[in-house]
């Protein structure tokens, strides 16, 4: 129950000034006669009730200080900008060129572009592009998939699976320039657009839901040069994929490629082999592009800022007040002299290191207010909105008394923001560090960029915060922690109480299991593979790093007297026997339509009565499967009969009942066997 808030600003000017003239004439004794506004002691008194008045007032607010304090005792901090990312594809060169990391780049048909820098250090090939993505063009990809070629199905966008279910190898081949010369041993950065279900975010992404998960079977990378020998990098190889578990950027060594021969080509191959038992689904990928590289909406602090520091610290004093105001403009490293595009500091990249005058270098910490700290403690206070760093007086938080205006070294980089969140397919020029210039595209939007949260959002957001589950006490916070845990793509979970692994068939005190169904790919139209193969499995099970991730946030969310387990959900294996009295044309398209219907019914994530996924110890109702088998076939025949069998033994034949399971199990559809029956003699056409 909310306790209603206690108001303090009841009283205006006039009933201040109200109370103060009826007390005159007892508080004078009489001698006070004259209260009209002529008298220069009325006039006094209306502009003490004034200001009472606004004392009054200010006691009723909520002081910007005090909010900080109470948000701090809550653990809710005000978020800091967000720099905005995305993957660059650097066009093809005649040579291999190096990218260096920290280059910087910028829309190319833009006077106000903010600036971009690269994350890593890569090496542009000149690979052939013959293949078009959306307005530019991209290098030719051959894809096999085992002893299949997946070229085509990838350039029509089908997003064919990456591993061979009978364990062959995959080959991404990219083909070089014939005419280009001998190539020195680099860095190829390819693009993995995986199909992934929604929330699981790109490995490039400043979401924190990108924390690697470990799978126990690993993907095994190797390189082969001109259809040679494959030579295994796995060891050598940075993936951002997650395993090929989300979207992501995969770097490989390259070693050496010699000169191609006339009239011929080099290639150069990535070779990967997992098994796929690993996943819950085998990954499927939309885009491959190589020579790509990621880039934040960030720029460094340059040398001409420094200098601006360094003179604002010479005209600090050993008194309080001492103060910075970061440099919000410069140069930027282009030809050109366009100023750069302004922009608090980013409040992450903020770091601070004063030596003071006795030769002791300290780091300095950013809090959000200096009144809760004491004389020693090196912090400061840094205001986005006037890019201003706040030191202590000596009192509240450390004064700060450097050697020498050089003692003080401040670094931070200038961005973020909602600014950097561009659409996909526009073109940049790179510029890369004095060796010229590059053209480049981002092949996905640049996003994630988030503005500096205000106090006043920060307000808005708490009771939110308060709201939201951050302890796993009852069963329905079990599930929402493990649906929502960071990285993973659990669409469904049940917490089974008292439920021990160990122990089946009894109740354990402090147990708790906690059952996942992973979100995979559906196939919307149900077409015969829907069910039928491990593209679209009827009864996903989730994998193990999955598990292993929402057994870690339940770990950090439980009781310390309850123990916990994670596993995929239970699938009960169903039956159903229908007998149908028709006559159809084509036997085998109505037994598929019957099979489907029922298959998409039972489905874990599209089914159910609501078509959010078949409840967790659902009942079988069969008056509900005869009903949609009568919508299925239609007019074409009558359903006689519909008897349902659990692969437990339990049939029920003709049965009217409801067919229960466990409260922490589902169903799904093995078979559909359907017995027809000729109409009676005399009877046809459509009914």
């Amino acid at each position: 129950m909310a306790l209603d808030p206690v108001v303090l600003d009841d009283l205006t000017w006039d009933d201040f000034s109200t109370a103060a003239l009826l007390r005159i004439p007892a508080a004078s004794g009489g001698r006070w006669t004259l209260n009209a506004p002529v008298d220069p002691g009325i006039t006094l008194v209306d502009l003490f009730g004034w200001l009472l008045e606004q004392r009054v007032y200010w006691m009723d607010q909520v002081s910007d200080p005090l909010t900080r304090a109470l948000l701090n005792l809550m653990g809710i901090t005000p978020n800091p900008a967000v720099a905005a990312t995305t993957v660059l594809h650097v066009s093809a060169v005649d040579s291999d060129v190096t990218l260096n990391a920290g280059a910087q780049a910028r829309l190319a048909r833009s006077l106000d572009s903010p600036v971009f820098t690269t994350n890593k250090t890569i090496t542009v090939y000149p690979f052939v592009s013959t293949t078009s993505s959306g307005r530019f063009r991209t290098p030719n990809v051959d894809l096999t998939v085992g002893k299949t070629l997946r070229t085509n199905d990838l350039r029509q966008g089908r997003s064919p699976a990456m591993l061979d279910p009978d364990g062959g190898d995959t080959t991404i081949a990219f083909t070089l320039d014939s005419t280009g010369p001998a190539i020195g041993r680099g860095t190829l950065s390819v693009f993995f657009d995986m199909l992934t279900p929604p929330g699981v975010d790109p490995g490039w992404s400043p979401s924190l839901s990108t924390t690697p998960l470990v799978g126990p079977n690993p993907v095994t990378w190797s390189i082969s040069i001109n259809n040679g020998t494959a030579t295994d990098v796995t060891k050598k190889v940075t993936d951002s994929t997650n395993g090929l578990r989300r979207s992501g950027i995969v770097v490989l060594p390259i070693p050496a490629i010699p000169a191609p021969q006339p009239n011929t080509s080099s290639t150069c191959a990535v070779v990967l082999n997992a098994s796929a038992a690993g996943w819950a689904t085998p990954p499927r990928v939309t885009r491959l592009i190589p020579n790509v590289v990621s880039a934040v909406h960030l720029r460094a602090l340059t040398a001409g800022a420094a200098e601006n520091i360094q003179d604002q610290v010479k005209s600090w004093r050993r008194l309080p007040g001492n103060a910075i105001i970061l440099p919000e403009t410069d140069r930027p490293a282009f030809a050109n002299t366009r100023p750069e595009e302004k922009g608090p500091a980013l409040a992450n990249t903020l770091t601070v290191a004063i030596t003071e005058s006795d030769g002791t270098a300290k780091d300095w910490t950013p809090v959000d207010d200096l009144g809760i700290y004491g004389p020693e403690d090196t912090v400061f206070v840094y205001d986005a909105v006037s890019a201003r760093l706040r030191f202590g007086d000596g009192e509240a938080g450390r004064l700060p008394i450097p050697k020498d205006p050089t003692s003080v070294a401040v670094s931070y980089s200038v961005g973020g923001g909602t600014a950097g969140n561009l659409a996909s397919g526009l073109q940049w020029t790179v510029d890369n560090a004095g060796a010229g210039t590059l053209k480049a595209w981002n092949v996905v939007p640049a996003a994630g960029g988030l503005d500096a949260e205000t106090l006043d959002k920060v307000r808005q957001r708490a009771p939110e915060v308060l709201k939201s589950t951050g302890r796993a006490i009852t069963a329905d916070d079990f599930k929402e922690i493990a649906t929502q845990t960071p990285g993973t793509s659990v669409a469904r979970a049940v917490a089974a109480v008292g439920r021990h692994p160990c122990f089946p068939n009894q109740l354990v005190p402090g147990a708790v299991t906690v059952f996942l169904v992973q979100d995979v790919p559906r196939d919307t139209d149900l077409s015969p593979l829907y069910g039928t193969s491990d593209t679209f499995p009827p009864g996903p099970v989730a994998d193990q790093p999955t598990i292993a991730a929402v057994l870690a946030a339940l770990n950090a969310a439980k009781m310390v007297t309850t123990e916990v387990f994670v596993a995929s959900a239970i699938y009960r294996e169903v039956a159903l026997a229908l007998t149908i009295v028709a006559a159809p044309s084509d036997k085998n398209g109505m037994k598929m339509s019957l099979y489907q219907a029922f298959q998409k019914y039972f489905d874990p994530l599209i089914g159910g009565d609501e078509g959010d996924g078949w409840p967790f110890g659902g009942p079988i109702r069969p008056s509900t499967l005869l009903q949609i088998a009568k919508t299925t076939i239609g007019p074409a025949g009558t359903v006689n009969k519909v008897s349902i069998s659990l692969f437990d033994g339990t049939v029920t034949g003709e049965s009217c009942k409801d067919v229960p399971i466990k409260p922490t199990d589902l169903v799904v559809l093995k078979q559909v066997d359907v017995t027809f029956q000729a109409p009676p003699a005399g009877q046809g056409g459509l009914r």
